[in-house]
């Protein structure tokens, strides 16, 4: 297949259905410049394949999966490039933020970060957080480490993506009687030696019930953190939901299995520990990042992750390399402050809060 012409085909779209998710994505060869174990991934225009959670976009992997078979065939399974294993053998090499398996590896990550937060690895756990669970350690080459939130230096961050943007990637692996689970991430870019004031990026539900926007705008979210230092989330509020079944309406947006409008589904997200369910991105992030450089005051990237209602176990965030097509242009405020040094996790969710019957 040319490769030119499926994504300029992606692009244009076609009926609803490619619009709500053209099968654009594509496990492309390792260029030089990346690491030999980096795959890209890229995927659709986000304004209309994605929930917005305050500055994140989410896909779901299981439907984008399913579009890629109803155009080029081959199944949902191994093969289809929106089936993305989460392993630990499958994820030793990308950026591990929380995991619950165990060993060297998944666990271990690249000199000038966290090693991965251990998340709870069986029943009777019912949260997680950062903040509560103890620091994994860090590497000497880190200036410096915060206690409650997994850190990393920018450079050894974007060192891992071989110039692409990170995409982050969530596995949920509840019980089957209860398949919601609740999420909220932060992402902190800030200065070791003060030198910046610290940027803050959410991954949080905008309209205070778990639920997103479909194909929202990104622009519109400010994180409260910059109007209160002490501010916490709220689960339930302002944690996403993440889980259960998930239908389609006749233009490919999300709506409840038991709504008339549903035509396609359900979609299982609750996938188990072997298969990420979400991936989400911050084009807002990704444009700070892609401008980075050894000369900006920021020299830190952190994130403050939180899982609530946990029934089961081994939820699993990670960070692998990825291009998104038309994402939208980041805030003019945003590039102006690129121009002068850089500013700017895990995880998760469809629209609204579904259960099994």
């Amino acid at each position: 297949m040319d490769v030119h012409a499926f994504c300029k085909f992606c692009s244009t779209g076609g009926n609803a259905m490619n619009r709500f998710v053209c099968a654009c994505i594509i496990v492309v060869a390792v260029v030089v410049a990346m690491p030999s174990w980096a795959k890209a991934f890229t995927f659709p225009d986000p304004t209309t394949n994605a929930m917005l959670y305050g500055d994140f976009y989410s896909y779901s992997l299981p439907i984008l999966a399913f579009q890629y078979d109803q155009e080029f065939g081959g199944g949902v399974g191994p093969g289809n490039p929106y089936y993305v294993q989460s392993t630990a053998g499958h994820i030793k090499d990308s950026i591990v933020i929380a995991t619950g398996s165990t060993g060297t590896g998944v666990n271990t990550n690249f000199p000038g970060m966290d090693n991965a937060y251990p998340t709870p690895n069986s029943s009777g756990v019912s949260t997680f957080s950062t903040g509560t669970t103890p620091d994994p350690g860090f590497t000497p080459t880190m200036p410096a480490n915060q206690a409650d939130t997994w850190d990393s230096t920018i450079e050894a961050f974007m060192g891992q993506m071989g110039g692409q943007s990170p995409a982050f990637f969530f596995n949920n692996n509840q019980e089957r009687v209860e398949q919601d689970l609740w999420a909220y991430g932060q992402v902190k870019v800030w200065s070791s030696t003060g030198g910046a004031t610290a940027e803050y990026f959410d991954l949080a539900s905008p309209n205070g019930d778990g639920t997103g926007i479909f194909g929202g705008d990104p622009a519109t979210y400010v994180s409260p953190t910059y109007s209160d230092a002490s501010w916490e989330p709220t689960p339930f509020e302002d944690y996403i939901i993440s889980g259960g079944d998930v239908c389609l309406n006749a233009s490919g947006i999300p709506v409840p299995c038991g709504s008339p409008d549903a035509v396609e589904g359900p979609f299982p997200h609750n996938l188990g520990e072997n298969e990420a369910a979400y991936a989400v991105f911050s084009p807002e992030l990704n444009a700070m990042l892609a401008a980075w450089n050894g000369d900006s005051p920021y020299d830190m990237i952190s994130m403050d992750f939180r899982m609530h209602s946990l029934n089961s176990g081994y939820e699993q965030a990670f960070v692998m390399p990825a291009e998104f097509l038309s994402q939208p242009v980041p805030e003019p405020s945003s590039v102006l402050l690129m121009g002068l040094g850089f500013t700017g996790l895990v995880l998760v969710s469809m629209r609204r809060r579904f259960r099994r019957d």
